[in-house]
């Protein structure tokens, strides 16, 4: 469980830039026990985790890959799978992230709405994805 959290903080304070840093410290205490709650699939080699994806039913809570191994398809990898388990899948992704919002459009997710995540006070899109469309 360390390695994930340690690539869930880590892959937060990258990507969310514009998220106060203490906000995703704060909340480590609670990912670790919703984490503990949730399915989680992890990409690993001989050595360590590399990455994983978190998800609570069909609510894809987030997928982190280690910053020495991104863009190596590891992230892809573990969305085809996703998609091969589940038939539809769901996510919230920050306006403010670009690259994770393009991810998603790549693995045919559809944004379906707009709202403001009112705990880091962020505009987000929630999207979709289900097989066959």
């Amino acid at each position: 469980m360390n390695q994930i959290m340690a690539i869930w903080l880590d892959g937060n304070l990258s990507a969310h830039h514009f998220v106060d840093p203490q906000y995703w410290k704060q909340n480590q205490g609670a990912v670790e026990a919703a984490m503990r709650q949730a399915t989680v699939y992890v990409a690993e080699d001989e050595r360590c985790i590399r990455g994983f994806a978190g998800l609570q039913e069909n609510y894809l809570a987030g997928i982190f890959v280690s910053a020495d191994v991104q863009g190596q398809g590891i992230g892809g990898r573990l969305v085809t799978q996703l998609q091969h388990d589940y038939s539809e899948l769901s996510l919230a992704v920050y306006d403010q992230n670009p690259a994770a919002i393009r991810f998603y459009l790549s693995h045919n997710f559809q944004t379906i709405k707009r709202q403001i995540d009112e705990a880091a006070q962020q505009p987000e899109l929630i999207m979709q994805w289900r097989q066959g469309l």
